[in-house]
């Protein structure tokens, strides 16, 4: 092992720890409430019926739990990053063109039974519609009677080209709603949804905000460690760290700056730090002339967006997060308060990690995601 390569250092790291039995499995067969009624209020006082767990874990092995590493090594793989095993009872949406610019929807599908919600899955930072994490989410969901769209995401999957480079969710999420209105007309009937993990879920919580928003994702949504506060975070994920400042955290920055340069790499970018890429982005993926970092920044800050949501909009966040500052959360609740939109809706776990909480709570996760999106599309939609 070159201990110089982060990718590498973190993959050791992540095979000790999963032949530990540090994982994530399938998802437990929920206990649902029934919930009564259409108000707000009585939705969510049924969402959040079971207590927030308080089994401690560390930040790192919760989000160690989802890593996907092997996975990982893929999806960093122009070539490879398409191709994977097709999850039994999934089958293959491949290159299906949406109108207006949008992203064409490359994805696994499960069809719906009849009249039953939809709930798009959608993945975080250098993952893929193939990551350990969405398939036992999309898994859950189809046990559960839900029919299921995991699309891989800009600069990810079957788009990790040029042709469709990352915009901090402010271009996935008007994907997102055009992905969702695609299944609207092929699927009528069907209430919709998203459930989003890191970068995806920032990017749930830009389409939460669009126009067109409240009409097509009438089963709401929810957001999972979603990418806030982000001037703080990509001043976070650039800091010089060290095992002795910051425990294991480390590993995890070091793995995101190892894949990084990778990617940059592939693009002729400079292998800088995310600031560097992010100006980089700024000056090649179609923003304004002269869009700064800050500025890119400011317009990719998802508290706005999210505060304008006229469906329920979840946003499930942990405190020991290594990855993405409490001030995420506390942004978003500001937010929501500022607003006066009780739509948006915030809980914090003392654990779990980034993203990792369907590994450290999965009874749990399992029971709130599920209650959420049977109950939601009967909640009466906000009007401003």
């Amino acid at each position: 092992m070159n201990p110089k390569n982060p990718a590498r250092r973190v993959l050791w790291i992540s095979i000790s720890l999963l032949s530990a039995g540090c994982t994530i499995h399938r998802l437990p067969t929920p206990v649902v409430p029934h919930c009564d009624g259409s108000t707000l209020s009585q939705f969510w006082k049924c969402v959040e019926r079971e207590a927030v767990p308080t089994r401690s874990e560390s930040g790192f092995v919760s989000s160690m739990r989802v890593a996907s590493v092997v996975r990982k090594r893929s999806d960093q793989d122009e070539g490879r990053a398409c191709r994977g095993a097709t999850p039994s009872g999934f089958e293959l949406k491949d290159g299906i063109e949406m109108p207006s610019g949008r992203a064409p929807l490359h994805a696994l599908w499960f069809a719906p039974p009849e009249r039953a919600p939809i709930v798009i899955v959608v993945h975080g930072l250098y993952d893929s519609k193939f990551s350990k994490y969405v398939r036992v989410t999309s898994d859950l969901l189809r046990a559960e009677g839900f029919g299921v769209l995991a699309p891989d995401m800009r600069w990810h999957g079957c788009l990790l080209t040029p042709a469709w480079l990352p915009t901090l969710g402010l271009e996935e999420g008007r994907d997102l709603v055009a992905w969702g209105e695609w299944l609207r007309k092929e699927h009528p009937g069907h209430p919709i949804g998203l459930i989003g993990f890191s970068l995806g879920g920032l990017s749930v919580l830009h389409a939460a905000g669009e126009p067109r928003a409240a009409e097509v994702f009438d089963a709401g949504a929810i957001a999972v460690s979603p990418a806030g506060a982000l001037a703080r975070t990509a001043d976070d994920l650039d800091s010089p760290a060290s095992f002795l400042d910051s425990g294991f955290t480390f590993v995890l920055r070091a793995s995101f700056r190892g894949y990084l340069r990778h990617r940059t790499g592939k693009l002729g970018a400079e292998s800088g730090s995310f600031r560097t890429f992010l100006q980089w982005l700024a000056d090649h993926a179609g923003f304004p002339e002269g869009t700064t970092v800050g500025r890119l920044l400011e317009m990719a800050d998802p508290a706005p967006a999210a505060a304008l949501t006229r469906r329920p909009l979840l946003v499930v966040a942990s405190r020991n997060d290594p990855i993405v500052s409490r001030e995420a959360a506390y942004q978003l609740s500001r937010a929501a308060l500022d607003k006066d939109n009780p739509y948006l809706h915030v809980i914090e776990t003392a654990f779990g990690g980034h993203i990792g909480q369907i590994g450290l709570f999965p009874e749990w996760m399992a029971t709130l995601v599920i209650t959420f999106f049977r109950a939601s599309p009967a909640v009466i939609p906000k009007n401003f």
